[in-house]
């Protein structure tokens, strides 16, 4: 849970991670879907998503269900980490804020992959671990 004072409404860049539960099930990161409010072209909705930041700018991974009653009709979903990489700086790896949201600040100018760790079960599904590799750039 969250440990500091910055909450999601406080960040200036937002990564969603969009999972499609029943896609997921066989394993696979075909059914996850990143994109942020960067705006920048070419790998947006792509699990290898390169989000451009400027340093100092505070950032909120969101992961959220494409079936908007995902939740309800019993599935899970839980954003476990996102990892640590030369970007984040003296300020540390993000932090949870809650099961759906990381909060991090990027500070280290450069380019730099991180894992994000999602979990995910679908209704009447077994729960599995799935990990992707996006991409931060620091301005």
């Amino acid at each position: 849970m969250n440990t500091n004072s910055i909450t999601p409404s406080d960040c200036d860049v937002f990564i969603q991670i969009w999972v499609d539960g029943n896609a997921t099930q066989l394993g696979q990161t075909t059914g996850i879907y990143l994109v942020d409010n960067g705006g920048t072209p070419g790998t947006e909705g792509t699990t290898a998503l390169n989000t451009v930041c400027t340093s100092g700018s505070l950032i909120c991974w969101t992961v959220m269900p494409v079936d908007p009653n995902f939740l309800a009709k019993g599935g899970s979903l839980q954003l476990q980490s996102v990892g640590n990489c030369n970007a984040w700086g003296d300020s540390g790896q993000p932090t949870e804020f809650d099961s759906l949201d990381f909060i991090g600040t990027a500070q280290t100018v450069g380019s730099a992959s991180y894992q994000l760790t999602i979990n995910v079960c679908a209704p009447g599904g077994s729960g599995m671990t799935l990990l992707i590799d996006p991409t931060i750039t620091v301005n």
